[in-house]
């Protein structure tokens, strides 16, 4: 491609220009943040999210030592837990830094741009990803996809920085640039050390090796004897953060392990009977594995060994669980070669259409809580999609970033279509397509300018939008607006408002009834309705309720009789109202469902504390935050149990602890202040009571009966 040195906007104008996408995209972001903590959604996290910040607290109060092999990539929830070690654990700064490194990706990629075509086309790219609205959504959630985002953003920097030289330069111009220097050794350690950073955040990053041996056998024509050296150098770098993790996995099970264990999990999920080329388990309950809380690191919570050892008599070690997901997908697959053949073309459509398909949030509720994510049209997938397949059509083949683009782009298409596609996995191909939209606006530009070559242009842009805007199969409105309100019904619960919640819980209900949903025989779907009616039980069991709540716990159990939750809060439903027998029998099933170790624990404390041998409840209830430490009701039991027997060091430490596991604030302060109120110290009991918000305390029984108790013993003359 011919090429000229641009001197003075390299010189000059060009870093005011990346300092201005970098002030767009960061107040962007920030202002988006302010209204999304201002929202119902936040201090919310869920699935993932929760994960995460939990792995990252267990590391912070263990000095970055865990102990289980990783299920999930390791790399954020380690860097989470080094940002919280500098800023603190309030949720709002740590999203700010985030805010940041997701800027920092659009001035690395409008940089990249720039190296590869003109000024203007590289701040055209550079604003729509600075108003990316997927992004804006990520940056802004607990997940690991912005700082992945951000290290394929300086890998494809570096690769554009390798293809043309040290120099800023631009396609087309009066005469040819100097060649290119030739990357440095230094330059593909850096490559290989960023590729290995990117394999211990989802081990299919590492894939992203594929590019960079390429541009070491090719960047700058170099000897036989120079590629083999780039390559060593580039492995090696590469290699000791595999080996890394590797030699962790060895350590924590004796097992040969790079990355992770989640491949065989992973492959069974978007290759099972009940496959349909998204997020589809296809087997057990609402949950398939549980970790002890004293040791929540690893992801290993959702790693399905409970679930083969309660469900199928399996006892396997971590490596022989991904082998035996790994051998079920693949005996599905030569079962049946033509579904598996129409799951991967299914899958190969979903990864480019303009359709987002989400797996944990959905871009929908966000904007209705937290006002507009970005652009409508050029912050969406659809305008990198289209331009990006443009750019990888149209750009020469020869030797240069067309070539390394498409090697990435085929890379991480190769890397997700064996599992299943979702909104968070295909967001990582937009900046190798950002890149690329680049290059095929400026392909256009050129070819419009040479009558025979407008003709191909021409198809290949109908050919891109074809593809991109082929209209999936859409969701009925009706499903749509049943998981918003569901979604927000949750938000509103975990805030303890559960006034607010069942408003939305009701209503999700009414439009279950009015539709095809509730009748809906699919397994995800009989989950997801049981879901809902426990959270609704649980609501109006807030609300003292009780009666109503007992009918839709029920519902709940006959849904999903799998789910351990579910069938504990029956019990328990059921000793209240004295049913004494249907109680004894559903604890009697709980220990062999998944995850019902810590619920059989929580219903015999309860128990026991009816009874009043509180030695007994606070033993049990102590025993179940040890099996799972996001139990926050076990935890307020075990701290209320505490301050009747006067154990005042004991509950301010259990308090402590059930903050740092993520406990609602408004049930923080409610024990706070009760635990103070009796402890004596009337200062901070009072404090706590006027950080509780009125609507809090009026819409949550419990909370209203803990701040009553702590002021009148705050009235009384002698605190014990």
């Amino acid at each position: 491609m011919p090429q000229t040195l641009e001197r003075r906007t390299h010189g000059r104008r060009w870093p005011f220009a990346l300092g201005a996408l970098f002030a767009l995209a960061l107040i962007w972001r920030l202002a988006y943040l302010q209204r999304y903590l201002a929202s119902p959604l936040a201090d919310s996290l869920r699935v993932d999210e929760r994960s995460d910040w939990d792995w990252a607290t267990f590391l912070l109060s263990h000095h970055f030592v865990g102990v289980n092999a990783f299920f999930q990539g390791p790399l954020y929830p380690y860097a989470l837990a080094a940002i919280r070690a500098l800023i603190g654990s309030q949720l709002g700064p740590v999203l700010v830094v985030q805010a940041v490194i997701g800027s920092l990706s659009v001035v690395l990629l409008a940089d990249a741009a720039r190296r590869v075509t003109r000024p203007w086309i590289a701040l055209v790219i550079g604003a729509s990803l600075a108003l990316y609205q997927l992004s804006v959504m990520l940056d802004g959630l607990i997940l690991g996809e912005s700082l992945a985002f951000f290290l394929e953003s300086a890998l494809i920097w570096m690769w554009c920085r390798a293809v043309t030289g040290r120099a800023i330069v631009r396609a087309a111009g009066p005469r040819a640039a100097p060649a290119a220097a030739p990357p440095s050794h230094a330059t593909f350690g850096a490559m290989g050390a960023l590729t290995g950073l990117l394999a211990n955040a989802r081990g299919t990053g590492a894939l992203m090796m594929i590019p960079t041996l390429w541009l070491a056998l090719k960047a700058g024509a170099p000897s036989r004897k120079q590629a083999w050296d780039r390559i060593a150098v580039s492995l090696a770098s590469f290699g000791v953060f595999i080996l890394m993790s590797l030699a962790w996995n060895w350590h924590a099970c004796h097992e040969f392990i790079p990355l992770t264990y989640n491949f065989g999990f992973n492959l069974y999920v978007g290759n099972n009977p009940d496959a349909d080329g998204s997020y589809v388990a296809g087997v057990g309950g609402s949950r398939l594995g549980g970790a002890p809380s004293s040791a929540p690191d690893g992801g290993a919570g959702g790693d399905t060994r409970e679930y083969l050892r309660k469900e199928r008599g399996l006892d396997l070690t971590p490596a022989q669980s991904s082998r035996y997901w790994a051998g079920e997908a693949a005996g599905f697959v030569l079962a049946n070669p033509l579904r598996a053949i129409e799951l991967a073309g299914a899958k190969l459509v979903m990864l480019w259409n303009a359709r987002e398909i989400p797996q944990l949030e959905r871009l929908e509720l966000f904007r209705l809580e937290a006002g507009p994510l970005g652009l409508p049209i050029a912050g969406t997938f659809a305008f990198f999609g289209i331009l990006g397949l443009i750019g990888l059509a149209l750009v020469d083949s020869s030797p240069g970033a067309g070539a390394i683009l498409r090697l990435d782009v085929g890379a991480i298409v190769i890397g997700v279509l064996p599992f299943f596609v979702v909104d968070r996995y295909r967001y990582h191909l937009v900046p190798a397509l950002a890149v690329a939209g680049a290059m095929g606006i400026d392909a256009l530009i050129r070819r419009a300018r040479a009558p025979g070559s407008r003709r191909a242009a021409l198809a290949t842009m109908a050919a891109s939008a074809f593809l991109v805007l082929w209209r999936l199969p859409r969701e009925e409105r009706a499903r749509v607006e049943w998981g918003l309100t569901f979604d927000l019904g949750m938000r509103w619960l975990d805030h303890d408002r559960p006034d607010l919640a069942s408003q939305q819980f009701r209503h999700a209900i009414e439009i279950e009834n009015e539709s095809a949903i509730g009748t809906d025989s699919d397994l995800a779907a009989r989950r997801n309705r049981a879901q809902l009616h426990f959270n609704y039980a649980s609501a109006l069991h807030a609300l003292g309720q009780n009666d109503d709540a007992l009918r839709w716990i029920e519902r709940a159990a006959r849904g999903d009789p799998g789910e351990s939750r579910y069938i504990r809060a029956l019990a328990d439903a059921y000793a209240l109202a004295g049913r004494t027998a249907e109680a004894d029998s559903m604890r009697l099933r709980l220990r062999s469902l998944v995850g019902g170790d810590p619920e059989t624990l929580v219903s015999e404390g309860w128990q026991a504390a009816r009874e009043e041998r509180r030695a007994d409840a606070e033993s049990l209830f102590r025993a179940a935050v040890a099996a799972d430490q996001t139990h926050y009701g076990a935890w307020g039991a075990l701290v209320r149990i505490q301050i009747e027997r006067g154990e005042w060091a004991a509950a301010e430490s259990s308090l402590a602890r059930a903050g740092a596991a993520g406990m609602p604030r408004p049930a923080l302060l409610a024990h706070e202040a009760l635990l103070y109120a009796n402890s004596g110290d009337a200062a901070r009991a009072r404090r706590a009571l006027d950080a509780l918000s009125p609507a809090d305390v009026a819409s949550d029984r419990l909370l209203e009966g803990l701040a009553d108790a702590a002021r009148r013993r705050l009235a009384s003359p002698a605190p014990r």
